[in-house]
């Protein structure tokens, strides 16, 4: 048998309370290196989102992985760290 550690509604709370933030002026305002990696059968990072993420911030990078939910690291975690190597390898030597 198994039971919750947490209390299921406090979870449920937490989880609207961070979805009703707005984030979009922090995420424009990224300067740093940045890697959007959306896993492309996601529902939690829908399509839209993830263009308008694009849209909002130019400078950051994208990838998604098609064929695969919302958890890449467990879902393809070699797909994910051979993307990685690639962006910073790219981060390291600089812009085109």
């Amino acid at each position: 048998a198994y039971e919750w550690l947490a209390d299921p509604e406090a979870l449920r709370a937490t989880v609207r309370s961070h979805r009703a933030r707005n984030y979009w002026r922090e995420w424009a305002g990224i300067r740093v290196p940045t890697l959007l990696v959306r896993g492309g059968s996601s529902t939690e990072v829908r399509p839209r989102i993830a263009a308008r993420m694009r849209g909002t911030n130019r400078a950051a990078h994208y990838q998604e992985f098609e064929g695969v939910a919302h958890n890449i690291p467990l879902l393809a975690p070699d797909r994910l760290a051979a993307t990685l190597r690639e962006f910073w390898r790219a981060v390291k030597a600089g812009p085109e």
